[in-house]
């Protein structure tokens, strides 16, 4: 009996030390919303170790109860999804490693942080480049908005690619918000579509819904590559597969673990799902190509 004794307090040693050592890590999503589940039904998929998670639930209390809880005895690596999430790890996870997604606030928030590493709210430029010719094949002058602060453009790459595709590229790379009425002003005479890039500060929530007014007046659609203004008024958009994103935040997460590199500054992207939008293309007397409506989501 006394050698069982000794057997069973040696096993809850041992299995205490095991659980020492396993990764600290906290899965934290902003609120129920459909799309933020998926991300995590993704990342819960894929990442091959244990994890927590939290959900807010949308709640600046809850926020502020798990960001203190947290910041009592922090994790080894949180993943964020939404913005008020990410707010939370900012907030209260200093020098904690953050990857996060689903939130278009973000750059802001973290900028001039390390170990961050951003899974984008918005899809690849150069598939989204290629989607927007797929679905407006008979539209050659495109004109690309997005502020030049935050958004992880490479013009040049761009601009070649665009010019093989035989399109005209018009770039307007803004500094604030009070360049963009101008400079759209400009172009509604000189493109045949607006390609926007979301980002915190110059086209935003406060903005997007000035371009789309504008764009429909001038008889323009809106393509991007983000599911806020793909669902509020772009004709045509690409935006991440949610499930996808939280497959790339999981791996991403496990190369922090692995203590490989983080990629700061840079942006992970996952894959686009083609989104098209009747009731503005009915607006606009648009239609699209056959083959991509078999294969579209649709929105009438």
């Amino acid at each position: 009996m006394k050698k069982l004794a000794v057997i069973l307090a040696l096993s809850i040693v041992l299995l205490g030390s095991a659980s020492d050592e396993s990764p600290n890590i906290v899965l934290v999503l902003s609120s129920n919303n459909p799309r933020l589940a998926m991300v995590a039904g993704g990342f819960r998929q894929s990442f091959p170790g244990a994890f927590r998670e939290i959900n807010l639930e949308g709640s600046d209390k809850k926020l502020r109860d798990v960001g203190e809880e947290l910041k009592t005895s922090k994790p080894e690596l949180v993943v964020v999804v939404g913005d008020q999430a990410a707010q939370m790890a900012k907030w209260y996870l200093e020098n904690v490693p953050v990857v996060y997604c689903e939130a278009p606030l973000a750059a802001k928030t973290f900028q001039g942080s390390t170990n961050v590493v951003a899974i984008s709210h918005q899809s690849d430029p150069m598939d989204q480049l290629k989607a927007l010719q797929a679905v407006f094949p008979d539209k050659k002058r495109v004109g690309l908005f997005y502020g030049k602060k935050y958004a992880r453009i490479d013009s040049e790459k761009i601009s070649k690619e665009s010019r093989q595709m035989g399109l005209t590229l018009r770039i307007n790379a803004l500094n604030s918000i009070e360049e963009l009425p101008t400079r759209l002003k400009e172009q509604t005479s000189e493109v045949d579509v607006i390609w926007v890039m979301i980002d915190p500060e110059v086209l935003c929530r406060f903005s997007i819904e000035y371009v789309v007014v504008q764009a429909i007046s001038a008889g323009l659609p809106v393509f991007c590559g983000d599911v806020v203004l793909g669902e509020s008024g772009a004709a045509a958009s690409l935006p991440p597969n949610p499930v996808d994103v939280g497959v790339k935040a999981a791996t991403e997460a496990k190369k922090i673990l692995d203590k490989g590199p983080t990629r700061n500054g840079t942006a992970v992207y996952a894959k686009g799902d083609l989104t098209l939008n009747k009731r503005v293309a009915k607006i606009l007397n648009l239609s699209f190509p056959a083959n991509l409506e078999k294969e579209a989501r649709i929105i009438h």
